[in-house]
């Protein structure tokens, strides 16, 4: 289902002259205020509004949809961090987390000592976020510890480290263990340009979580380019 405000926001601009915008409205490049994502590398343009073949999927099956595909996974191939001290942590490759695959292609952040752990993705621009999925895996490392899969904070900020609180999607602080694959819906107007995961540390040890694939699903705020 569409974003009621994304509607409103393409109408606004779309009636906009481009020669005042200096800009195109959809399109295939980064500096388009949307651009495309259409199946087998369709065109879109300020005309159509639509891609004639239809929305483009990642390798996990995620669809782009919109008017011109324009929402979708916003973390794929994007960068992606790990926080914290090195010398307290092991972990793997922090970009397998938005590699597109799952299992084994995953991240492990874990603590021996009070570092938080902690993994971030930079979206490369301001985002309106809809909502964010995790792939957990199914079997987690360590000996299959599930508990692993609850205490964690997800969270959308505008800086790199988070140095705000930014906007919490969601703060998992009971003992229920999720499903492997979670989605959280995020508040409205949740708008950022980093998602970041917390293993939140209230007494549990270690400071560990396992993430296979986030998903970050929403649209580029109108008007932010690409640094």
């Amino acid at each position: 289902m569409l974003d009621l405000k994304f509607v409103v926001w393409v109408a606004v601009v779309y009636s906009l002259p481009l020669h005042c915008t200096g800009r195109c409205l959809f399109g295939n490049s980064d500096y388009c205020f949307f651009k495309c994502h259409c199946d087998q590398s369709g065109q879109c343009n300020d005309e159509e509004v639509t891609c004639p073949g239809g929305c483009a999927s990642d390798i996990l099956g995620y669809k782009w949809m919109g008017p011109a595909c324009q929402i979708g996974n916003l973390a794929f191939k994007k960068t992606a961090k790990h926080y914290g001290n090195s010398q307290d942590i092991l972990r793997d490759d922090p970009n397998n987390a938005v590699d597109g695959l799952l299992e084994p292609s995953c991240t492990d952040i874990s603590t021996f000592k009070d570092t938080l752990a902690q993994w971030g993705v930079d979206l490369g621009y301001q985002c309106r976020v809809l909502n964010i999925t995790i792939h957990f895996p199914k079997v987690p490392k360590g000996g299959g510890i599930e508990k692993y899969r609850n205490h964690f904070l997800i969270r959308v900020s505008n800086t790199d480290p988070a140095s705000d609180p930014g906007v919490v999607c969601i703060k998992a602080n009971s003992d229920s263990i999720p499903p492997p694959t979670y989605t959280i819906s995020c508040p409205d107007n949740t708008i950022g340009r980093y998602v970041y995961f917390s293993r939140l540390s209230e007494g549990y040890e270690p400071h560990r979580a396992t993430l296979c694939e986030v998903i970050v699903i929403g649209y580029k705020k109108i008007g932010m380019n690409i640094e």
